[in-house]
């Protein structure tokens, strides 16, 4: 939701407010045609992941400037409204639903650090593959100190 309003914004210039306007109910009430669809499912839970991000911050987060039109943070503010709405959504489904129905719950998830060629320009070809190599090391390091984990 965050990336599209920026991208919209970027494309069309001067009509940011109408197009924020449409943007974030309209986002809302695909959510709500999505919540009706789960609840028709034959299984006894599902699950909704709210694409979140790193970035995502209360620093700059107004809540009297609900639609962002003030804020030089929009992306970190729009991501972090994002984190309202589904830990909101998912304490409702775990307080309010009785035992014995359907609950939906609400998983604010993150696409991590990722590689892009981005840093290939500015750096190198030789550079990018290191860090590309470093990723993955870091990964597979990783494996062995998560909590949990069945490694020794």
């Amino acid at each position: 939701m965050g990336v599209a309003v920026q991208c919209l914004w970027t494309l069309r210039a001067g009509t940011f407010d109408c197009v924020f306007l449409l943007l974030f109910p309209t986002a809302i009430y695909q959510f709500r045609e999505l919540e009706t669809l789960l609840y028709q499912t034959p299984y006894a839970s599902s699950r909704v992941l709210w694409c979140s991000s790193l970035e995502a911050s209360p620093e700059f987060y107004d809540s009297k400037d609900w639609q962002l039109k003030t804020t030089e943070h929009s992306y970190e503010s729009t991501k972090y409204q994002i984190d309202l709405i589904a830990c909101h959504l998912d304490q409702m489904a775990v307080k309010t639903i009785p035992v014995g129905e359907k609950k939906i719950r609400h998983l604010i998830t993150e696409p991590g650090v990722c590689s892009t060629t981005i840093s290939a320009a500015i750096a190198g070809p030789i550079l990018d593959k290191i860090k590309v190599l470093l990723f993955y090391l870091v990964c597979a390091f990783s494996l062995f100190f998560r909590p949990g984990s069945h490694f020794p």
